[in-house]
């Protein structure tokens, strides 16, 4: 029986690329997804805590310039977190033969778990040098969060990553789609609620349980539907 399939689009995983002679860059949709989400995400936490509002009893743990200050060390969270994970998480063996590989991270090659991991140390680490309370700034990061991991599931879907078992109709596509089945929106959609109704923040903590709690289950359940050959 002839079953129907849905080809996967074709997406070049570049958006640009421009040649000057040897020199080549080229500007990827995962490098867009990983700008996109900091600049959307830092704008959004500037905006929070600017409004008084929000915090009780009306005074933000730091001010505006404070955390654009810590926005450094979040990036370098980010950036050697995700690599240095991929790298002692998935192909160790492989690295340690080919050092110099390490430094081609525009080849691809980071780690969700192991970006988490950098921002927390470098959250941690930033909180007890300047005296800031970890878990009212955890709380402001959590909401920037689900926009970061929509922009990067969006990224793996163009990037023909993260496939999943084929589903019973057998089309392509519903094997891709596993990419996006990790949604972040229910965990922004908690946190706008109580950003509408002016009580987000008011108590230390609660924001970065909740995104934890809509995003982890969610999380482990797409895991159980990815193909294992796959990587990241």
């Amino acid at each position: 029986m002839q079953i129907a399939a849905i080809p996967f689009p074709e997406i070049s995983p570049e958006l640009f690329s421009i040649e000057i002679g040897t020199f080549r860059f080229a500007l990827r949709w995962y490098a867009l997804a990983y700008i996109a989400g900091i600049l959307i995400g830092w704008r959004l936490c500037v905006s929070l805590i600017r409004n008084a509002k929000l915090w009780r009893p009306g005074n933000p743990p730091m001010t505006s310039a404070q955390f654009e200050d810590l926005m450094i060390w979040i990036v370098l969270g980010v950036i050697l977190g995700g690599r240095l994970g991929f790298i002692l998480f998935y192909q160790p063996a492989f690295y340690l033969q080919n050092p110099l590989e390490i430094l081609k991270v525009w080849q691809g090659g980071m780690s969700f778990h192991g970006g988490f991991l950098g921002v927390s140390i470098a959250v941690l680490v930033y909180c007890i040098r300047y005296r800031f309370p970890f878990f009212s700034i955890t709380d402001l990061l959590a909401l920037a969060a689900p926009i970061g991991l929509f922009f990067g599931r969006v990224a793996n879907f163009i990037n023909n990553e993260l496939w999943g078992f084929s589903g019973r109709t057998g089309t392509e596509l519903s094997r891709h789609r596993r990419s996006l089945r990790p949604s972040p929106f229910p965990a922004l959609r908690g946190c706008s609620r109580r950003h509408r109704s002016g009580r987000i923040v008011a108590v230390s903590g609660f924001e970065t349980r909740l995104v934890e709690t809509a995003w982890g289950p969610n999380g482990r359940i797409s895991d159980r539907l990815r193909n294992r050959k796959e990587l990241g």
